[in-house]
């Protein structure tokens, strides 16, 4: 199955992150995030396979090393494929781009094959506001992105690894399987 590698946002960025959410689903537009509980992330890796026991000392190191990343999430977008993602950009700051760069060039070795959006040169860091949306969708979101109390500060605080299952969409389905959880700069 495959994993999931995320960066969250801390508790008080995560909380007006959840509050769009809200605002988005009471607009009638689905979100991923509320249906399967995840926290408001930040993804820079996806692997097809992991032996996610063997892999948590490395990420523990790698968690250990790195320091909470300031965050300024300010750009309501959507990518233009079939996908039909709405979301929130941050402010793209030397830091953030050193600090994934790092974890792909640390993790090379792992020799696993990462989804294309995420490799270095192709990543585009974003906090996912909705998925799978129609056009229409896509334009009602956007509008109520527009609408948010935007910029939301914050901090990349914490390394999560989740194991997903793919529904008969393509969109990662229930269950989600919690395996690491750790704060950066400990």
């Amino acid at each position: 199955m495959p994993f999931v590698l995320e960066l969250l946002l801390d508790e008080s960025a995560a909380a007006r992150v959840r509050t769009i959410w809200e605002d988005l689903a009471a607009a009638g537009l689905p979100h991923h995030g509320l249906e399967l509980e995840t926290a408001p992330h930040v993804t820079i890796a996806v692997f097809e396979d992991l032996d996610p026991i063997e892999a948590r000392s490395a990420f523990a190191s790698f968690a250990a090393e790195e320091t909470p990343e300031p965050i300024t999430l300010y750009n309501p977008a959507a990518f233009p494929t079939a996908e039909g993602v709405l979301f929130l950009a941050p402010v793209v700051t030397r830091g953030l781009l050193e600090l994934h760069a790092g974890f792909h060039e640390r993790f090379a070795a792992l020799d696993q094959p990462v989804g294309e959006y995420f490799f270095p040169g192709n990543w585009v860091p974003h906090v996912t506001m909705g998925l799978g949306l129609d056009s229409e969708q896509l334009a009602r979101g956007l509008a109520v992105l527009m609408a948010a109390d935007l910029p939301i500060h914050g901090h990349l605080d914490r390394l999560e690894l989740l194991e997903f299952q793919l529904g008969e969409d393509g969109r990662p389905a229930m269950p989600l399987e919690l395996h690491h959880r750790l704060r950066l700069g400990q």
